[in-house]
């Protein structure tokens, strides 16, 4: 007999966190953004350090045909430099993505 609820919880378990992840994707997980060429022949994508770190190998492969250039953050007045600046200038170069500042 405990082995039968025991069994019937785990299942009711499952189908309880089955339906919480579809309910998150469903609602709340970020959509990908599908862009007309044809109207926006020209697209990047601005970063800094707030994007935190960044696989630039997973971009391209992800983006590979939408990904013309990225718009990267160097400052912020005359004291201030992104955190992230030298790193993500590095890894866009080694992916030879156009970049601007």
């Amino acid at each position: 007999m405990k082995k039968k609820l025991f069994i019937i919880a785990g299942v009711i378990l499952v189908l309880i966190l089955s339906a919480s992840v579809y309910v998150y994707r469903l609602y709340f997980s970020p959509k990908c953004i599908e862009l007309n060429k044809l109207e926006y022949p020209i697209t990047g994508i601005d970063i800094s350090n707030h994007n935190g770190e960044i696989d630039f190998k997973k971009l391209i492969n992800n983006f590979p045909d939408t990904l013309d250039f990225i718009y990267m953050k160097a400052s912020e007045g005359l004291s201030h430099v992104d955190k992230a600046f030298e790193t993500n200038y590095t890894n866009a170069k080694k992916y030879n993505i156009p970049l601007g500042f």
